[in-house]
């Protein structure tokens, strides 16, 4: 977890910079809790950077044909640039349960236990 990933706004995990949690916290974090802090560190490990992860998110949108959608952060949290529509939208999630029907799953947890500084 980075220091700028830490101080991501409120919803979030509450991990300490230089702490780490497991890939299966992160998504259950980010699908349960919204957790910001954790998009970030996600963001920031698969792209590089939570900018550099912002450009390949939008050109998979893209690549989806979500024609009205760009990322500019990992979490969703406002961005004067950043935009989408409920069609976009609606798009990812049909191809979310077409692409990973195994996965698609793990969107109906509605809670799970952290412990944090374990």
């Amino acid at each position: 977890m980075s220091a700028s990933a830490s101080a991501r706004p409120p919803t979030k995990l509450r991990v300490k910079a230089g702490d780490s949690i497991t890939v299966k916290e992160a998504v259950l974090a980010m699908i349960v809790l919204s957790a910001n802090d954790v998009a970030t560190a996600v963001g920031e490990k698969i792209g590089g950077s939570e900018e550099g992860f912002a450009a390949l998110m939008t050109r998979k949108a893209r690549s989806l044909g979500m024609l009205n959608t760009t990322f500019f952060n990992a979490s969703g949290l406002p961005h004067d640039q950043q935009f989408t529509t409920a069609r976009d939208m609606s798009t990812l999630g049909v191809a979310l349960i077409r692409d990973f029907p195994k996965d698609y799953e793990l969107f109906a947890t509605k809670s799970f236990a952290f412990q944090i500084g374990r």
